[in-house]
């Protein structure tokens, strides 16, 4: 579930787009960033999960059903704060999070996320390359901002920037075809966000970023980028 963070017919917040690319975005603008799509859409609704109220109540899930099964006992289950407070804390604790260093150790050896890291480094430098040469960038440095939510266990929610230094505003918005061209550098059935998800639990790290200078790309890879343009 990745979106870039900005493209021309996607609304944007304003002070985002001020910003240098920085591992805030989600925590900051939360439900802000959800995208404009029908509720039947998955990942509509995966963004209600980077909110403490709707997973609390989907922890209490089990009190409110025990309380429309038996109807008499309501009261008393509603009064009972202890064990709501203890699921809550074991849901947000153990299920949605990675509990320790001892358990993230266990997600992957530390050669699979050093080749992992490896991986997406490669893929971040084409995308990069590929966006550069289209857009004929000669010189600053683009960025490519990649945070991922720290919620396990649930489908991640990636969010991509792209930022020029010197332009204004420094991150780039994205058309339609660069937007599906700098996911499918990025991600595919080999190596997806399920993978990136993994070693950024692994390593307690959930915002990486990736720099470009334009000028070091290679006359073959601008030649192939205009050829595709035409």
């Amino acid at each position: 579930m990745a979106r870039p963070l900005a493209t021309p017919n996607r609304p944007t917040p304003d002070s985002l787009t001020r910003q240098t690319t920085s591992p805030l975005y989600i925590n900051r603008f939360g439900l802000g960033l959800r995208p404009v799509l029908s509720p039947d859409r998955a990942i509509y609704w995966r963004f209600f999960l980077e909110k403490s109220f709707p997973r609390y109540m989907a922890a209490l899930l089990p009190f409110i059903i025990a309380m429309l099964i038996w109807p008499g006992s309501a009261l008393a289950i509603s009064q009972a704060p202890v064990p709501m407070f203890v699921l809550i804390y074991l849901v947000e604790t153990r299920v949605l999070s990675i509990p320790n260093d001892k358990a993230r150790k266990r997600l992957m050896s530390a050669d699979g996320a050093a080749e992992a890291y490896d991986r997406l480094r490669h893929r971040a430098d084409t995308a990069l390359t590929k966006l550069g040469a289209k857009r004929g960038y000669q010189s600053g440095s683009l960025a490519l901002g990649l945070e991922q939510s720290r919620m396990a266990r649930v489908p991640p929610l990636t969010f991509l920037s792209v930022q020029l230094e010197g332009a204004d505003p420094p991150l780039l918005a994205l058309t339609a075809e660069e937007e599906a061209e700098l996911l499918a550098a990025l991600f595919n059935d080999a190596f997806g966000e399920r993978d990136v998800a993994r070693l950024n639990q692994f390593e307690n790290v959930f915002f990486r970023s990736f720099t470009l200078d334009p000028a070091g790309i290679s006359a073959h890879a601008r030649m192939k980028a205009l050829a595709a343009t035409g």
